[in-house]
């Protein structure tokens, strides 16, 4: 059986806006990434509704729904449906047993470091983040192929050089709706293609990704920023990265969509919800940033997902 795993924030519960305050005034500000601390990554528009039941619908080989969140459950799951929807709510400090002095945490890359410890979790699992929807139904073999995971993306040559110009610039410009070569190129060779995650859902070993940071200095290097932080690698690029290289892994089909912020500038987004509502190879959809959007922009989007949750 395949699991799902989806991390969650409601960034707009005053609670949780107080403590991310308290705890950034007391940040070391200095190697933060860009945006790490901005609102709209913690921005809650009800997006987890539609990416739970999207999945509910288009991948019916999908057992339990682990929602990584911290200390909170959306305002809608109550008891009934979250067991009619089979979810289990996992708090941070199930995960982080053990490493509660890194807690709270606000910083993706330190949660989905620790996605391993999810008790009962399946050895395979597919990861979403809550921005990106199944928008057509999808097989198993769509991501696990017999004993390999296949990902979404791009091969891309990365040297040392390279490597270490975007470290003291920053001036790698990533390619639109890829993520995870940042800080990943000192675990390989010299010279090596270098695999670029799609924003699409990740298929996951667990005992792979809790064999990345072995031994407890690594594990806390990792972790301890509470913010996303320039010292960090991207967990789960390195997974994909390390699975490819040692054949545990493939590249998978070309069947994802992405609308960032900047499409909200343009017609961009509009164009790309027709493609998505009409190509049938597209079968997921990652949607970022909605709260940036004009109120009119999300109507048009969330028509767009209400309309793939009512397709037959």
């Amino acid at each position: 059986m395949i699991d799902a795993v989806i991390t969650w924030v409601d960034g707009d519960d005053p609670k949780h806006i107080q403590k991310r305050a308290f705890f950034l005034k007391h940040e070391n500000k200095e190697n933060l990434r860009k945006g790490a601390a901005e609102k709209t990554r913690f921005a809650n528009n009800n997006e987890i509704w539609y990416c739970i039941k999207l999945i509910r619908k288009n991948a019916a080989w999908i057992n339990n729904i682990f929602l990584v969140t911290d200390d909170q459950k959306p305002k809608w799951l109550d008891t009934k449906l979250q067991k009619e929807l089979n979810i289990s709510i996992i708090d941070h400090r199930i995960i982080f047993a053990g490493y509660e002095d890194y807690l709270p945490t606000f910083n993706a890359t330190t949660i989905e470091t620790m996605l391993f410890k999810i008790p009962g979790l399946s050895d395979n699992f597919l990861y979403f983040n809550d921005d990106v929807f199944l928008t057509r139904p999808t097989k198993r073999e769509d991501y696990f192929r017999g004993n390999k995971l296949a990902f979404r993306g791009t091969w891309r040559f990365m040297n040392r050089y390279l490597y270490f110009l975007q470290k003291k610039y920053e001036s790698y410009k990533k390619k639109e709706g890829y993520v995870g070569l940042r800080g990943n190129a000192k675990f390989f060779p010299t010279k090596q293609k270098l695999f670029m995650l799609a924003h699409a859902p990740y298929p996951l070993n667990k005992h792979a990704l809790g064999n990345i940071f072995l031994g407890h200095i690594a594990l806390i290097n990792q972790i301890k920023h509470r913010f996303r932080n320039k010292r960090q690698l991207h967990t789960i690029g390195l997974a994909a990265n390390i699975a490819l290289q040692n054949k545990q892994a493939k590249v998978g089909a070309n069947d994802w969509g992405y609308i960032s912020s900047l499409d909200y500038y343009s017609d961009a987004y509009s164009q790309k919800i027709h493609i998505y509502k009409k190509n049938k190879n597209i079968k997921s959809v990652c949607i970022q940033s909605l709260d940036a959007a004009s109120p009119a922009q999300q109507h048009e989007i969330m028509n767009f997902l209400k309309g793939k949750l009512n397709d037959n």
